[in-house]
């Protein structure tokens, strides 16, 4: 969904080349099921932050609350790692089809941002909090991170 957004936002990361997208439904209309999806991308932000791995996002489809969140590596093994850590974790398994592919084009690259700058406020301090809680349960202190 490409729109090429006028915000001033430099998208440094264009040159990237090894991507994964994953869409995940955060609904109004569900707020239980839109919690438990806030939750795993608390999660996911706290594994890419593990892992070395960039995390950004889009809204991918706004009549649904369609989030594509996609994740670009600094190599092999920090990929390898995140991959690890999501099918550890037990709610999605990035083995499945239609989860954590590759994305079909690299025109989207301009339009992703930081989770901040995507979801609403409520929802971004969420995904903070959760991803705090992730790494501090990894034994990882997030104040301590480069």
């Amino acid at each position: 969904m490409a729109t090429n957004l006028d915000d001033g936002f430099t998208a440094y990361w264009k040159e990237e080349t090894d991507w994964l997208v994953d869409v995940v439904m955060v609904s109004d209309d569900e707020p239980k099921h839109s919690e438990i999806n806030l939750n795993y991308i608390g999660r996911l932000f706290a594994f890419a932050l593990a892992t070395d791995t960039r995390m950004l996002a889009q809204l991918g489809d706004p009549e649904m609350n369609a989030y594509e969140l996609w994740f670009s590596f600094r190599d092999g093994q920090s990929k390898t790692e995140f991959l690890n850590l999501v099918r550890e974790d037990g709610y999605a398994n990035p083995d499945d089809e239609a989860c954590f592919d590759p994305p079909v084009s690299m025109t989207d690259l301009e339009d992703l941002r930081p989770i901040a700058y995507v979801f609403p406020e409520a929802q971004a301090e969420h995904i903070q909090l959760v991803s705090l809680a992730t790494m501090r349960a990894m034994g990882i202190d997030p104040n301590e991170m480069n």
